[in-house]
């Protein structure tokens, strides 16, 4: 659901009628929140429960994916493209965490290795995305579509 997202940021503002040139900092945006994100989780994760953390991923995920489903004014695609990326940035952290923690030190190179292969699977997300988008003319059942794959994550 997030590949979906990030990968086709500027096809989904230039849908909702926003110029190149702003689609951009939607872009920016989310990659400076990514890099913040990384930090944020890689610190919070060694003091909360890693189950909550992950739950507070999802929703945040959700939340910003929501937000573009309503194609709001640009300032708040600016805050649904910060949390966008705060979320996106959690995830490795948090996924090396609950490694770490489930198998330790001396596994984590082989767990990664064979999670590795599974995270092929996000590829998939912009591919639909984008493919529903030419085939319903907007990205409006892409991400609903999005949003009911977070549902059983």
């Amino acid at each position: 659901a997030l590949a979906g997202v990030q990968h086709n940021l500027a096809p989904i503002a230039k849908d909702s009628g926003i110029d190149p040139q702003r689609a951009s900092y939607l872009v920016s945006v989310f990659a400076g929140c990514a890099g913040l994100g990384k930090v944020f989780f890689g610190l919070v994760a060694d003091r909360v429960d890693l189950r909550q953390l992950y739950w507070g991923a999802i929703a945040v995920l959700f939340s910003a994916i929501a937000v573009f489903t309503l194609q709001p004014a640009y300032p708040v695609l600016l805050v649904a493209s910060g949390l966008l990326g705060l979320a996106a940035g959690g995830f490795l952290p948090l996924l090396a965490s609950v490694v770490s923690t489930r198998f330790g030190p001396h596994s984590f190179g082989r767990v990664m290795g064979l999670v590795g292969p599974f995270t092929l699977v996000t590829a998939a997300g912009p591919w639909l995305a984008g493919y529903l988008r030419d085939l319903t003319g907007s990205f409006e059942l892409s991400l609903q579509v999005l949003l009911a794959i977070l549902i059983p994550g």
